[in-house]
């Protein structure tokens, strides 16, 4: 009799025990399940998110590209000068109308010191490497032939703007008269080396003023000029004394100075290069 009773009370404890584990593997199942949805559903936010930032990244690198490309165009071709390393953007405030300088004054030794000490550094000597970079060639310079001989074209404008400044004083530099060159203006294919040359007028000012013409067509600066009311005049008057955006020319002159070739170029010795 007590073992049947032992036997009923350990089965009731079995049958029990199968109930509750029962009850836990319904209880793990039902976490399982809860607990993949949850994996799921942030497997599927980060990979929202994931595509979100990639598009983001690829519309940031779009719009850097299409800013530089608008750079390219709007400052032209960009042909390789070997000065570009050194150029940055200032704002520069022109002069007044009625301001005055230096450049503007009476031919005097300062005066015309002031001018010279604009351009006279000009002539640059430059590594064979960046010389082959260029779109213009140039020549080596004898007995230093791994260098070349260049010289930045806003040297030779203001030597121009100052040939015609000096024409309007021909009682202190005398008359521009024309000199006669040497040359043969036919095309090369055409040239004949056994004849000799022609001797043609050159009329140095009238070459400096169609040389600054081309240059300020060239540069076409575009920043506007404005009007503003005059209360003592009553009327609205031009303004020319704007900020422009400049290149750094004292980074420029630096360039040059740093660059200057000494001593004479041999214009008669030809290098095969």
């Amino acid at each position: 009799m007590q073992k049947d009773l032992t036997v009923g009370m350990y089965s009731l404890l079995v049958t029990s025990q199968g109930a509750d584990n029962d009850q836990f593997d319904e209880y793990d199942e039902s976490a399982t399940s809860l607990h993949g949805t949850s994996d799921r559903r942030r497997l599927t936010f980060m990979r929202t998110m994931t595509l979100y930032f990639s598009l983001l990244i690829n519309a940031l690198f779009l719009c850097v590209i299409f800013y530089l490309h608008g750079q390219v165009s709007d400052h032209g071709l960009h042909i390789y000068s070997p000065a570009q390393t050194v150029l940055r953007p200032v704002r520069r405030k022109f002069s007044h109308l009625l301001d005055t300088n230096i450049y503007m004054e009476s031919p005097s030794d300062e005066v015309d010191q002031a001018w010279r000490d604009l351009y006279n550094f000009g002539i640059s000597r430059i590594p064979r490497a960046q010389a082959s970079l260029m779109f213009n060639k140039s020549v080596p310079i004898p007995g230093d032939e791994e260098n070349y001989i260049i010289s930045l074209d806003v040297w030779h404008q203001i030597h121009c703007l100052n040939m015609i400044r000096q024409a309007l004083y021909p009682d202190r530099y005398g008359a521009m008269n024309s000199t006669l060159f040497l040359v043969d203006l036919r095309a090369p294919q055409e040239m004949n080396f056994e004849e000799p040359l022609a001797k043609v007028p050159f009329d140095h000012v009238a070459h400096c003023i169609n040389s600054i013409r081309e240059s300020l067509i060239c540069s076409a600066d575009i920043t506007p000029n404005v009007w503003y009311w005059d209360e003592r005049v009553q009327r609205s008057i031009p303004s020319f004394d704007v900020v422009h955006e400049c290149r750094d020319f004292g980074a420029l002159k630096e360039w040059a100075l740093e660059r200057q070739l000494d001593g004479e170029f041999d214009t008669t010795v030809h290098i095969v290069h």
